[in-house]
Formats: C-alpha cells, structure tokens, sequence
C-alpha cells in the first residue's frame, strides 16, 4: 500500500482569457482555479489541453465561495474541455474545480472569460449591423420593436466564426424566451417568420463551442 499527500493545487486565473498552467503531481491531488467574481456575471472556460497519465478523464465544477457547486458538475472530459457556467449569483472568491478520475496525475492549461454580450439595436430596414464576438461565449443580442403580426427576414452574411463557423442564430420574445432558432454555417436566413407579441424583440448571433469572430446581421420588416 502507497499513501499520498495529496494538496490541491491552487491557481489564481484572470477573466480575460489569460492562460494559466497547472499540474497535478501525486494520484488525487485536484485543481483550483481561483477568481473575483460577482452577482450575475458569466464566465466560459477553455481547458485546450490536460495531459493526464495513466489516460483517464476528469470532470469539472464551478464552487461557490462557500464551496458548494452551483452545479452537478461537468464531465468526464477525456483531455480537452469548452464549458459555458451559468450566472453566478452570489459576490465573493470563485473556484473552477478539477477533478481527474482514478490515478490520474498530469499537467494543463486553462484559459478563464468574463461574458459580455454585444448589444445594440438592429433596424428592420436591412441597415447591416456587424457583429464582432472576440470572446468564446459572447452573442450578438440586436434589438428592434415589433408587433404581432409583422413578418420579419433576418440575414447572415459573411460569418468568421473560427473554427468551423458554425452558429445559432435565433429570435427572442419580448419576455426573453425563445421564438425560433436556425443553425447555421456559413451565410443563411431565419425567416420570413411572423411575431407572435408586441413589444421589443431580440435577434441573436450565438457561435456554437468556443468559435470567435464576426458577421454582418441584417434584418428585413415592415
């Protein structure tokens, strides 16, 4: 029988994406990834590598200052992992909790965002709007008024959404909830659709994963 001490390795990581190493040197032994955060923020988490030896997978929570996990955790990523974590919603010392799996022991890297929508209004006179989304996670939220009954034609032209320029481009009702959603890659359309409310709707450029890059919206109306 072998008995390890195993202390988690504790890392400080920024909200602009800065990347920052860790290692694991001792089966048990997990990460924490500490940072400021507060009421209603949103990060993404980028883990491009986590070499672990013997090969496992390894799962990831998002801890309250408290330490409770604001969610059943994320997992079991064999070697890379993209995770978009929900609000926060509470002020304080933040930590992304990795676990590897069984044995495991090895070495990474992590790169941590703050996510800040693009916002703005978008007119239905087909003036383009561009939208330019550097950071893995942000939309492109344009809004415009509208009443029930008007028929809208939303356009897409020219996406850079890297690497596979793969996105979710959809409209929202007044009170937040989804209306309709096309995937698309590349140039496309959502529309003619007809709006079922009055008020001030939504039109939503999401890049899918952790694609980053830009397009020009248009959209068509009364």
């Amino acid at each position: 029988m072998r008995l390890y001490k195993a202390l988690d390795a504790v890392v400080p990581v920024t909200g602009d994406g800065t990347a920052a190493s860790f290692s694991t040197t001792v089966p048990g032994q997990d990460v924490r990834l500490q940072f400021a955060g507060l009421t209603g923020q949103s990060y993404s988490l980028l883990v491009p590598s986590f070499v672990m030896h013997p090969g496992s997978c390894f799962n990831v929570y998002l801890l309250r200052p408290d330490g409770s996990s604001i969610n059943s955790g994320y997992g079991c990523y064999q070697s890379s992992a993209y995770i978009e974590f929900p609000a926060l919603d509470v002020d304080g010392s933040w930590t992304v909790f990795i676990d590897p799996q069984s044995y495991a022991k090895g070495s990474g890297r992590a790169q941590l965002w703050k996510i800040v929508d693009q916002t703005g209004p978008i007119s239905g006179d087909g003036t383009p709007v561009q939208a330019q989304l550097l950071t893995p996670g942000q939309r492109a939220v344009l809004s415009f008024s509208g009443n029930s009954g008007d028929s809208f034609t939303a356009t897409v032209t020219g996406p850079s959404f890297a690497p596979d320029n793969c996105f979710d481009f959809y409209f929202l009702r007044p009170d937040g909830s989804l209306f309709n959603n096309t995937g698309l890659c590349g140039d496309g359309t959502n529309g003619p659709v007809t709006l079922d409310a009055s008020g001030t709707w939504s039109l939503v450029v999401d890049p899918r994963g952790n694609s980053t890059g830009a397009a020009s919206v248009e959209l068509n109306g009364p």
